[in-house]
């Protein structure tokens, strides 16, 4: 029988004995938690998530009536931690019949404590006041939200505790200053480092196999807790934090019509990753954002990745594929199962890159075109038929220079926003680095390793040359023009990137028949043919 008096002592007892998920000693030494601010720089795959689920339980359980919150980057990772720590108390057979509730957001004890696990959001946070706040992945949460909103909720309570965890990212941020200060002596927070070669459970083949298909910045960063320098970083931290907002984007396999998506696919061999990324715009702007990123295992079949992405019932505007080493047979077959694709999917053959300039369109020269388009539709309800551009794209140096310069620019104009659930990414893009090689062209880092989501985004907004030669993007294109603050809503509209369509929250059929349909018959007759560019 365990003695709940030390398990309510020790915490690498409670996590031994009661809820049979051992600790290593230094985990545990990490979340004694003395100091009211902790701050733990740990590689991947260390068990800082799973040792975090395990501080929350031993803190509701060591005393009643405790309130603690957990505050992830993003949506699926707060659901994934509450969800570790409702295995971990009904796992359990000491712990299981304390628990009185298990809801969506949160577990309750008997004893009256409550762990919630939100994401970084404000609106979800304030408002709270917690004993115990532990932030997952911290360096990615941004300095106005932690500072502001996160570690305030633990100010009415004398003998609260924080705790900030994460992998290192860039050396700028609340996260980093709370590093130095604590490598600088502060009394206040309790500063620990754990090593990767601490972990046993990670072999030295799979480090080796990071090493060898990661940059040395990327690797210095997520294996061995070393804070990128931010004086050759593509994306500075405080224009990502300003960009991101707390919008759900799509999955893959339920971004549906008929609003249409740029698109960009990077493949992955061995040890890189496959990847997509979706650019949608936002009902009545012309402010975008990522709809949709997904990243397969390292050496998934590729079979299956351009399999999935064909079966999408996303309406692809321009799906831009990479061409580089096994991508040119990849692009192949997934141009091809798009070509089989339904008309109102963007079957069809290959047509043209045509570039629209969005501010003729906007300005009415081609209203006509825009009026004949909403004809056809009342005449044809549903999404109209259209052919989905196929890019296939050959990175180069000067390539995909213009495709992160693009995306630089509308993320620091605000035209392109971020879902904060989008960790990975959002990491990818902080480590992206700009090194000048000795023939005087500029190198980015994100060319090789596991920058996947990131090659994927960049290869999103389509860059390519135009007729006379000069490098462009189809994206820089769409968002030519005026700024315009936009913030998204949580469950957003989408629109076309380049038409009217637009596709609501739970959309899954055509638009409803409009009652004009008489009326718009005896205007324009039925010879409007659906394919017409």
């Amino acid at each position: 029988m365990p003695d709940f008096d030390r398990a309510r002592r020790n915490i690498a007892v409670f996590a031994d004995e009661l809820a049979r998920m051992p600790m290593t000693l230094w985990q545990a030494r990490a979340l004694t938690l003395r100091t009211r601010t902790t701050a733990i720089v740990a590689p991947r795959q260390s068990g800082k998530s799973r040792s975090l689920a395990v501080a929350a339980a031993y803190w509701a359980f060591r005393k009643p009536r405790q309130h603690v919150l957990i505050v992830s980057a993003g949506e699926d990772a707060a659901r994934r931690l509450l969800s570790e720590v409702r295995r971990l108390v009904t796992g359990s057979p000491y712990l299981e019949g304390s628990v009185t509730d298990e809801g969506a957001a949160l577990v309750a004890l008997s004893n009256g404590s409550v762990i919630r696990s939100v994401p970084a959001s404000e609106r979800q946070i304030r408002g709270w006041t917690v004993d115990l706040l532990l932030v997952d992945e911290a360096a990615l949460v941004s300095d106005d939200l932690l500072l502001g909103a996160a570690i305030p909720t633990t100010a009415a309570r004398p003998d609260a505790r924080v705790v900030l965890a994460s992998s290192a990212t860039v050396a700028s941020g609340a996260f980093f200053d709370h590093v130095r200060r604590a490598e600088a002596g502060s009394q206040n927070i309790a500063l620990h480092r754990w090593a990767l070669t601490d972990c046993k459970w990670i072999s030295p083949s799979v480090i080796e196999a990071a090493r060898e298909s990661m940059t040395e910045t990327r690797f210095a960063a997520e294996y061995e807790g070393v804070f990128a320098s931010g004086a050759d970083s593509l994306f500075t931290r405080a224009s990502l934090d300003a960009a991101t907002r707390d919008y759900l984007p799509d999955r893959l396999a339920e971004m549906r019509g008929p609003a249409r998506v740029l698109a960009g696919v990077d493949w992955g061999v061995s040890h890189d990753h496959s990847a997509v990324a979706a650019i949608g715009r936002l009902a009545g702007t012309r402010t975008f954002a990522v709809r949709c990123t997904y990243r397969w295992p390292s050496g998934h079949p590729l079979h299956d990745v351009y399999g999935s992405i064909a079966a999408s019932p996303a309406h692809f505007d321009t799906i831009a594929m990479e061409t580089n080493g096994v991508g040119a047979p990849c692009a192949q077959e997934l141009t091809r199962l798009l070509r089989q694709r339904p008309a109102p999917e963007g079957g069809g053959p290959a047509r043209r890159l045509r570039l629209v300039d969005v501010q003729d369109w906007e300005f009415g020269k081609l209203r006509k075109q825009i009026e004949r388009d909403q004809l056809r539709r009342e005449i044809q309800p549903g999404p109209s038929p259209f052919v989905t551009r196929k890019v296939s794209i050959h990175t180069t140096a000067e390539l995909k220079a213009t495709g992160y310069t693009a995306l630089r620019l509308a993320i620091d104009r605000g035209r392109l926003l971020l879902p904060a659930s989008a960790e990975d990414l959002r990491r990818e893009l902080l480590l992206l680095r700009v090194d000048l090689q000795a023939s005087g062209t500029e190198r980015i880092e994100a060319s090789v390793g596991h920058d996947d989501l990131a090659d994927a985004l960049m290869l999103a907004t389509v860059p390519h040359r135009d007729k006379r030669g000069r490098w462009q993007t189809v994206l820089g294109q769409l968002i030519a023009g005026e700024d315009e603050p936009v913030s998204a809503e949580r469950l957003p509209v989408w629109q076309s990137v380049s038409g009217p369509e637009t596709t609501s929250p739970g959309q899954t059929g055509p638009p409803p028949e409009s009652p004009r349909l008489k009326h718009l018959r005896e205007r324009v007759g039925t010879a409007i043919d659906p394919r017409e560019d």
